[in-house]
Order: C-alpha cells, then sequence, then structure tokens
C-alpha cells in the first residue's frame, strides 16, 4: 500500500528515510497504526452507554443528566486540545498525558457511585468523556507518522478501519453489559484499550523519530 511517489524522488519521505535507515518498512508502520485506529474505535465506545452505566449504578435522572452533560464536555475539550496544544508540545507528550488520564477516569469511575463526592465524580465522567478524543487526535498520529505526502492515502484507509471498529463497539459493549450485568467490565475494557494505546504511541513515535529529522520545535509539522 502507500504508493504515492514524491516528487524528489522514487520514494515518499517517510519511506526513503526508513529505508536508509534500516527501520522497519512503512508497511509495518501502517499496520501498527491500523491497531491503534482499532484499539481507539473500541475506546470511545462508552459515549452511547454513558447514560444507562450512570442508571445502572443507581445515579437519579437529574444527577445522569449532570454527568451526561459533564461527559459531553469532557468529549469537547480532549477533542479541542490536542489540536491546540500540538502547535506549541509534542504531539508524543500530549498522548502520553490525555491517554493515562482517560485510563484513570474509567477505573475511578467503577467504584464511584451515588453517594460519591460529585465533583470527583463529575471529574471521572469529564476524563472518560476523553474516549472521543480520537477525532481529532487520529488525523494528528496519522500525518505525523505518515507525513505530507503520504497522509491523504493512509489516513484515509485508516479512518475506514477505525469507522468499521466503531460499528461493533456499541454491541460489544452492550454484549458485555448483559453478560455481566455490570458497566465495570466495559470500563476495564476502556482502560485496557488506553494502555494498549499507549503502548502503541512509544512504538509508533519511537520508529518515525528514530529516522525523521529534527528541526528544532518543528517536528510535530510534518
Amino acid at each position: 500500500p502507500l504508493q504515492t511517489q514524491a516528487k524528489s524522488g522514487g520514494h515518499t519521505a517517510t519511506e526513503s528515510l526508513l529505508a536508509r535507515s534500516g527501520a522497519p518498512a512503512p508497511r509495518l508502520l501502517f499496520w501498527l497504526s491500523a491497531v491503534f485506529f482499532l484499539a481507539a474505535a473500541l475506546a470511545g465506545g462508552m459515549y452511547i452507554h454513558i447514560s444507562s452505566a450512570l442508571y445502572s449504578k443507581g445515579f437519579d435522572p437529574l444527577r445522569v443528566s449532570l454527568l451526561v452533560s459533564c461527559f459531553q464536555a469532557g468529549t469537547a475539550l480532549l477533542q479541542f486540545f490536542p489540536g491546540v496544544l500540538s502547535t506549541r508540545f509534542r504531539l508524543r507528550s500530549i498522548m502520553n498525558l490525555a491517554l493515562p488520564l482517560t485510563a484513570l477516569g474509567a477505573v475511578v469511575l467503577i467504584f464511584l457511585g451515588p453517594s460519591s463526592p460529585i465533583p470527583i465524580t463529575i471529574l471521572m465522567v469529564a476524563l472518560v468523556g476523553g474516549g472521543r478524543m480520537f477525532t481529532s487526535l487520529n488525523p494528528l498520529l496519522a500525518r505525523y507518522a505518515f507525513g505530507s505526502v503520504q497522509f491523504t492515502q493512509a489516513y484515509s484507509r485508516l479512518q475506514a478501519i477505525y469507522l468499521v471498529g466503531t460499528a461493533f463497539t456499541s454491541i460489544i459493549y452492550g454484549g458485555i453489559y448483559s453478560a455481566t450485568g455490570s458497566y465495570a467490565g466495559t470500563l476495564w475494557l476502556m482502560a485496557g484499550c488506553m494502555a494498549v494505546l499507549l503502548v502503541l504511541t512509544q512504538i509508533i513515535f519511537t520508529l518515525v523519530d528514530g529516522v525523521r529529522p529534527r528541526n528544532g520545535g518543528t517536528q510535530n509539522a510534518v
């Protein structure tokens, strides 16, 4: 895949760098990214089930409404800030912060209920809303990994994989609840996906950073 050619030669920019360095081929980079996009799709499934999850914990309708609003606010903020901050900070650093925070929200929310302090519950629900951050993070990661030349072709394929994953995510989350009678399993799954995504982040960025020239603060501008 990824046959687009750079004007300056017979290979794309990233492919040429990888080939000269002896690093894994772009095909490996693509499939690592594909696994990342699939895990991201699975991690973002709670947005469909958040109301049901809160009701199953015993929250009354008023608190559910409040917490769903906080969930949506967390989703909006964690979609907005990565794009803005990536112009000032390394994308890898942003993801190294955002992914564990979202996992933390999922794990802590498992143990919260109607009697828990409402400010803590609001914060954790907002962090769980970060599971939808990948609608903004995915294109940033793809552009970083594949560069401007390969971005369109790579991202279109990766986004198709992501959308196929989201088509099954709601069924998976609902199936876990039906089998266990609790949304704890789905939250553990979400946290586990965030751990997988964090590991993949380190691998992908290490592969790309190892061969891409460092031009001061412009490393993210690919």
